[in-house]
């Protein structure tokens, strides 16, 4: 399963949306579904979204900075239902999962 540990953060946490995108309005509509602390900090359990973001890891990145989430251990990602790499393309119409880890027993 893809997951970044901490000490591969910087994938998402040191993304940045990239400017030329954002300079040439070439927004795409995402569909983000959230779970446990990523749900309790966006406010809900999903969205739909415009975005300049071309990866997982850059819609991460504004996520994050939009709704302050957490720096995790791992978070794994899902683009339509399946588990993708962090640096996987995003296309308009996705559905993206964030799947961050759970306590519990």
């Amino acid at each position: 399963m893809t997951f970044l540990s901490a000490r591969n953060q910087h994938l998402y946490y040191g993304s940045k949306l990239n400017p030329a995108r954002i300079a040439n309005n070439n927004m795409i509509s995402v569909t983000i579904e959230y779970f446990a602390v990523l749900r309790e900090r966006a406010g809900r359990d999903n969205e739909q979204l415009q975005t300049p973001s071309g990866t997982a890891a850059e819609l991460f990145a504004e996520l994050t900075e939009r709704y302050q989430f957490p720096e995790l251990a791992s978070v794994k990602v899902a683009i339509n239902d399946e588990f993708a790499d962090w640096h996987a393309a995003l296309s308009d119409g996705d559905s993206v999962v964030f799947i961050p880890p759970v306590a519990g027993g």
